[in-house]
């Protein structure tokens, strides 16, 4: 499962930055300056990276598929990354109820409350 996992954070990630360069071509996106729903934030680039050095940090000591988890938040906010570096912005394409976002952050939204889930009813841990 954890695989699958994060083959598809890959294939997703890959695909937010195709559509959101060709969206850029177009000039047809909604631009994202901030982060998450548009809050804006200052040295937003260096705290991206912070956070996804953290996450390839946390991953490596995680085990099984909190791991792939991990991973998989990761390759997805780097695609967000990769589109800010080249255009200065994120492109946003999906809009529902006046939120736009993209396919990375709907992704990342429910890899979050998948990891929660599996946090809170299959951790061995508890």
């Amino acid at each position: 499962m954890g695989i699958a996992i994060l083959l598809c954070s890959f294939v997703i990630s890959v695909i937010n930055i195709l559509l959101s360069n060709q969206l850029f071509l177009r000039n047809t996106c909604i631009t994202n300056n901030g982060v998450a729903f548009g809050f804006e934030i200052n040295n937003i680039f260096y705290i991206s990276v912070l956070l996804l050095v953290i996450l390839i940090v946390v991953a490596l000591n995680s085990k099984d598929n909190m791991k792939y988890i991990l991973f998989s938040v990761f390759l997805l906010g780097l695609s967000n990354l990769i589109t800010r570096v080249i255009y200065g912005k994120v492109c946003d394409y999906i809009t529902i109820l006046e939120i736009s976002f993209n396919i990375s952050d709907l992704f990342l939204v429910l890899l979050s409350i998948y990891a929660g889930v599996f946090l809170l009813c299959f951790n061995k841990e508890r």
